[in-house]
C-alpha cells in the first residue's frame, strides 16, 4: 500500500531526474562554449588564410595545403573541424558555405566530394557570398562536380565581381578576355584586371602587365609591365617571379641584372614552381647570376622532369647524353628526351630523331628517326628542313 508521502517522494525524485536531464541535453546541444569559440576562432583564421592565399594566385594544390598547415599550426583535427561546420552550417550564417565547400573539394576532414563541393558553393551563391559564387564559376570552368558550362561561369564570376571579390573580378577580365560565356571585350577585361589588381589580386597584376608587355588593349611599356610584374612578385605571386627574373635577364622594361634574374627564379623555385625550378638548373648549367654548377643543374632539372616540364626533360636528356654534371648515359638521354618530345618539346623532338639516326641509347630506326623530325619540322623547327632534305631525301620522293 502506498502513502501519499511516499507518492509525493517519487513525485520529486521524477522532477529530478527530468531537470536532471534537461541540463544534460542543455549542455550537449550547446557543447563546451570555450571549444565552441575555439572552433570559431580557427575558422576565422582559415578564412584568412584563404583570402591571402588567394592574393597570392596560389593554385589548387597549394592552397589546400596551406588550409592543412593552418589546421595543423591550431592542433586541430581536420575531422572534427568539418563535423562542427556539417552540424551547424544551417543554423550559423557566419559559417561561409565555400570553406565547407572546399573541404569536400579537397577531402580536408572528409572523403573529396566533387558533387558535394559544388552544392556548397550553390547555397553559399545563392545567399550572394561573393567567394562561394567565385569558388562555383570555377566548377562550371573545369566541371568539377556540374557539367563544364561557359556561360554560368560567367555568369558567376560576374556575380562575384559586382559583390567585390577581387579574385572573381580578375576571373571576370580573363572571361571576357577569352570569350568565356561571353562576346570579347578587351576594353571590359582591361578595366576588371585593373580593378583587381587595384585591390592586391596578384593574378590580375600578372594579366596587367602581360597586356604591357605585349601591347594588348593598351599601348605597349615593358616599364609598366615590369613594375606591374615586380609589384605582383613582391606580394609573393610565384609565375610574377618567373617572369620578373625574365624581365632581369634578358633586359625587358628593366636593366639586365642576371644575379637579381637569378635570386627571382631561386626565391619562385624554393615554393615549388616547376618552371623556376628548370630556370635554376639552366643558371646552374650555364652560370646565370651564379657560379656554374653542373651537379646542382642536374639534380634542378631531374625535380623538374619528374614533375613533367618538358623543358627540364629536355635538359636533363641533354646532361644525361653529354655527361654534363652526371655520369654519361644514353639510354637515360634516350629516355628523358622521348618524354620531352611526346609532350611537345621541339628541341626534344630534333634531338631524340639523331638518337634513332646515329643510334644513341638505342638502335638505328631511320624510320623513327623521320617521324620525330617531321614532328619537329610541323612545330615550327629551322633545323629540320635542312636535316630531312639531306640526309632523308631519299625518304620524301611522294
Amino acid at each position: 500500500m502506498h502513502t501519499t508521502e511516499n507518492c509525493s517522494d517519487t513525485k520529486t525524485k521524477v522532477e529530478e531526474l527530468c531537470l536532471s536531464f534537461e541540463k544534460s541535453v542543455e549542455i550537449s546541444t550547446n557543447e563546451n562554449p570555450h571549444k565552441e569559440q575555439r572552433l570559431e576562432s580557427i575558422i576565422s583564421a582559415l578564412q584568412d588564410i584563404i583570402n591571402e592565399a588567394l592574393k597570392r594566385g596560389d593554385k589548387e594544390e597549394k592552397l589546400a595545403g596551406s588550409i592543412r598547415k593552418g589546421l595543423e599550426i591550431h592542433n586541430q583535427d581536420a575531422s572534427e573541424l568539418f563535423e562542427y561546420l556539417t552540424r551547424n552550417q544551417e543554423s550559423n550564417y557566419q559559417i561561409p558555405f565555400y570553406l565547407l565547400g572546399l573541404f569536400h573539394e579537397f577531402g580536408i576532414g572528409t572523403e573529396i566530394n566533387e558533387q558535394q563541393a559544388a552544392k556548397r558553393y550553390i547555397q553559399g551563391a545563392e545567399q550572394n557570398d561573393s567567394l562561394s559564387q567565385f569558388f562555383l564559376s570555377m566548377c562550371y570552368y573545369y566541371a568539377k562536380g556540374v557539367e563544364k558550362n561557359p556561360a554560368k561561369d560567367f555568369y558567376w564570376c560576374r556575380m562575384s565581381a559586382e559583390n567585390g571579390c577581387a579574385r572573381g573580378q580578375s576571373s571576370l577580365g580573363f572571361c571576357y578576355e577569352q570569350e568565356i560565356g561571353t562576346d570579347r571585350d578587351l576594353s571590359k577585361s582591361y578595366y576588371w584586371y585593373k580593378k583587381s589588381a587595384d585591390a592586391g589580386m596578384t593574378i590580375a597584376m600578372n594579366h596587367l602587365a602581360r597586356f604591357y608587355r605585349d601591347g594588348i588593349f593598351v599601348k605597349k611599356n615593358t616599364t609598366e609591365a615590369f613594375t606591374w610584374y615586380q609589384r605582383s612578385a613582391e606580394f609573393g605571386n610565384l609565375s610574377a617571379m618567373i617572369s620578373l627574373g625574365f624581365c632581369l635577364e634578358f633586359g625587358i622594361g628593366a636593366d639586365i641584372d642576371l644575379k637579381a634574374a637569378f635570386s627571382w627564379y631561386k626565391l619562385s623555385a624554393d615554393s615549388g614552381d616547376t618552371t623556376a625550378i628548370y630556370n635554376c638548373g639552366n643558371c646552374y648549367l650555364n652560370g646565370i647570376g651564379t657560379e656554374p654548377e653542373k651537379s646542382k643543374a642536374v639534380q634542378y632539372f631531374l625535380i623538374s622532369a619528374n614533375a613533367g616540364d618538358i623543358d627540364g626533360q629536355c635538359n636533363l636528356a641533354y646532361c644525361y647524353l653529354n655527361g654534363e654534371g652526371t655520369a654519361e648515359d644514353s639510354r637515360k638521354a634516350l629516355y628523358w628526351y622521348k618524354r620531352s618530345a611526346n609532350g611537345g618539346q621541339v628541341l626534344a623532338q630534333q634531338r631524340l630523331a639523331c638518337c634513332y639516326t646515329y643510334g644513341w641509347g638505342t638502335n638505328k630506326d631511320l624510320h623513327e628517326s623521320i617521324w620525330y623530325f617531321r614532328q619537329a619540322d610541323k612545330m615550327g623547327s629551322l633545323d629540320c628542313k635542312a636535316l630531312l632534305s639531306g640526309i632523308f631525301s631519299p625518304f620524301f620522293e611522294n
